[in-house]
């Protein structure tokens, strides 16, 4: 309610690894009236294995050994190459399977505002692209549905199975509880495997527009209009918000003349949004102050908090409205000899840091004062 009761300013205006083929001298050991010792290098080459046994006593080589048989054969020029029909890998063997995956596009309402967390209204159809890959079939379904946490379907059922990319149908039919929000999501499986899984979403009901109309023209020690105010649901039912109230807030501005300095008025605050109407919103003016020309216009623009999702001070996504008056000479000096003109339309604005796109209806009104 925006009773005028103003306020004014007192000037009148916030790995690699490691080899090395130095001697182990610790093995080489040196044996007096037997056989030569065998020198192990670190690379692993036995000179025994190779036939060259070594000792520390006098002479050369053993003369008697054979030089190798010169008629050994050379290998034989005949042996075929490898036979170049060998064949390859069947070219006609299937490629492997790919593993399947699946991702989701974010789950979110269209009609939820920019600063509100992930949601979906209940009772409206939601759809949810799925692109799926690989060769098999999953199955989706709702992971953390409870009477606490929300309950919700998949193109009417408790899970869907898709076998190709697709989009579902996801409905909420139960509304998360006050204190749960964000518990729950989509969850693909094949088999008993998850395969992929969504954002965690909430379900709730929120507002999204205000609309007026004109209920009667303030009299007695005012002059105004009241109008009356009512709010929708994205459910398509405004019962469904029980758990959310809605408020106004208001910036006045641009004070000429009787309203000069004026910064402030009476306001309502938070009320409950489950109501039809909302209720009747007064824009009135004492006569007291109208006491010579002047104008002045009031932005107004409507924020909610809501019990389910946890959000607060969220604006009303289409809510604005400009509250202007008019004081003017009145003709043939009747009354006081002003009359005011108060009107309220929808409009586009920002009050005081909440912006909204424009309120649906307006309403007007012309009074001697």
């Amino acid at each position: 309610m925006q009773v005028f009761s103003p306020a004014r300013t007192k000037s009148g205006g916030a790995i690699a690894g490691r080899h090395s083929s130095s001697p182990n001298v610790g093995g080489t050991g040196i044996q007096h009236g037997g056989e030569g010792p065998t020198k192990t290098f670190t690379d692993g080459i036995d000179l025994k294995a190779a036939e060259q046994d070594l000792t520390d006593q006098g002479g050369g080589p053993d003369a008697g050994t054979k030089a190798p048989d010169a008629g050994t054969k050379a290998p034989d020029a005949g042996t075929k190459a490898p036979d170049a029909g060998t064949k390859g890998p069947d070219a006609g063997a299937p490629a492997p399977a790919t593993a399947t995956a699946v991702t989701f596009a974010t789950v979110n309402a269209s009609t939820t505002p920019a600063s509100m967390s992930a949601r979906i209204p209940p009772r409206i159809d939601q759809s949810v692209a799925v692109t799926l890959t690989g060769s098999s079939s999953v199955d989706i379904s709702v992971d953390g549905a409870s009477a606490t946490n929300g309950t919700a379907t998949l193109d009417g059922a408790a899970t869907k199975t898709l076998s190709a990319s697709g989009a579902v149908a996801l409905r909420g039919t139960t509304q998360t509880a006050a204190g749960s929000a964000g518990m729950l999501r989509l969850v693909a499986k094949a088999g008993a495997t998850v395969v992929g899984t969504s954002n965690a979403f909430t379900i709730c009901a929120i507002p999204t527009t205000v609309s007026i109309v004109l209920a009667n023209l303030i009299t007695g020690t005012e002059r105004g209009i009241a109008v009356t105010t009512s709010n929708d649901s994205d459910s398509g039912q405004v019962p469904d918000l029980d758990k959310v109230q809605m408020s106004e807030k208001v910036q006045y501005v641009n004070g000429l003349g009787c309203f000069a300095g004026i910064v402030s008025g009476n306001n309502s605050g938070f009320l409950p949004a489950n109501a039809s109407p909302h209720g009747v919103d007064s824009h009135g003016t004492p006569i007291a102050l109208l006491t010579s020309a002047g104008s002045i216009d009031s932005k107004q623009a409507f924020v909610f908090n809501d019990l389910r999702s946890g959000a607060a001070n969220i604006p009303v996504t289409n809510s604005g409205f400009n509250i202007h008056r008019e004081v003017t000479a009145a003709a043939g000096g009747a009354g006081t000899g002003f009359s005011i003109t108060t009107s309220k339309a929808g409009l586009a604005t920002t009050v005081n840091g909440s912006s909204v796109q424009a309120g649906s209806g307006s309403a007007t009104g012309t009074q001697a004062v």
